[in-house]
């Protein structure tokens, strides 16, 4: 031990306890440093593969929108194509159904009108008919007073007093006055029974006119204001006539459907240039007079209320109506 001084091998032995300490620590630095380093490599990979995931994701997400789009184009341009086509259909069969009603209302109101004309026709044939008996009748009549006469003339002539010729002349006299009566009446009566007819038939035409007017799918301004002067023209016949239910149905007509439509569809220019041509009040003004004098027993005492309502209401809408001039 000479020639070290003291303490020298602790010293290296503590020197060299020191240096593996450090080495140890190296080694044990270097293996946490490695653990670190692959756990940073395992972070970048995951986090790689999420971005890359993530992205995928998003790419799908984006081509599959995008294919919802165009199938949703292709399903709006399908429904419109399919819409368009029914709306076309559908307009084709009103077209249809507007014509097949416009060729039925015609083909009615010309089938009505043709049996009006025969009705007229049958009408006046026995009108002709019994003319022709009744004048046969008063041809004999007046022959038998021809004979009456001249048989009385040759008594007169015979050398009859005078009490005879009074007589004769008085019973001359009486008989002729009593010819005259009887023709007058049948006349009074046939010209009566003619009246009513032809005041039925005329009627029943304007009836018909109107039912087909009123009935038309256009409705304009014109079919409605003829419908209601033909309404009001034909219950004027038929109370001419004696038809109480004809006049009720057309006064019902009139007051239910026509007039109001006049009211609530008509404008006032329109209506006064309309009333130029036909007028509507006109023929109300004459007819209420006469449905208050032969519904003296009450009758048509609901269908004057009904009437003189719808005339109001047509006078306050149509109050003032401006003037037209007519051109020279």
């Amino acid at each position: 031990m000479a020639g070290r001084p003291w303490g020298a091998s602790e010293n290296e032995a503590a020197a060299g306890r020191i240096e593996q300490r450090l080495q140890a620590l190296e080694k044990s630095e270097d293996r946490t440093f490695g653990i670190l380093r692959w756990l940073l490599i395992l972070i970048i990979a995951f986090a790689g593969y999420s971005w890359w995931s993530m992205k995928a994701n998003r790419d799908k997400k984006d081509a599959l929108e995008q294919r919802v789009d165009l199938l949703e184009k292709k399903q709006a341009g399908t429904d419109e194509k399919s819409s368009n086509a029914r709306d076309q259909q559908f307009e084709k069969k009103l077209a249809a159904s507007e014509e097949k009603l416009t060729d039925a209302g015609d083909k009615q109101f010309g089938l009505l009108h043709d049996r009006a004309d025969e009705a007229f026709n049958a009408l006046s044939n026995r009108l002709d008919a019994q003319l022709a008996s009744l004048q046969a009748g008063n041809e004999a009549k007046l022959l038998q007073l021809a004979a009456l006469f001249s048989n009385n003339l040759g008594r007169l002539s015979g050398g009859l007093q005078q009490g005879l010729e009074s007589e004769a002349s008085s019973n001359l006299n009486a008989a002729l006055s009593n010819a005259a009566a009887g023709l007058n009446a049948d006349r009074q009566a046939l010209l009566a029974e003619v009246t009513n007819a032809t005041a039925k038939a005329l009627g029943t035409a304007l009836m018909t006119q109107g039912q087909y007017l009123l009935g038309k799918t256009d409705s304009r301004t014109e079919s409605i204001h003829a419908a209601a002067c033909s309404y009001a023209g034909a219950a004027d016949l038929f109370l001419r006539a004696g038809d109480a239910a004809a006049t009720r149905r057309c006064l019902a007509a009139l007051c239910d459907d026509c007039l109001p439509a006049l009211v609530s569809r008509v404008s006032p220019e329109d209506f006064a240039k309309l009333e130029h041509t036909e007028s509507i009040r006109g023929s109300l003004s004459r007819l209420i007079p006469e449905l208050e004098e032969a519904g003296s027993d009450g009758e048509y005492s609901t269908a004057l209320v009904k009437l003189k309502a719808a005339s109001a209401q047509l006078d306050k809408r149509f109050k003032n109506p401006p003037v037209h001039s007519r051109k020279s």
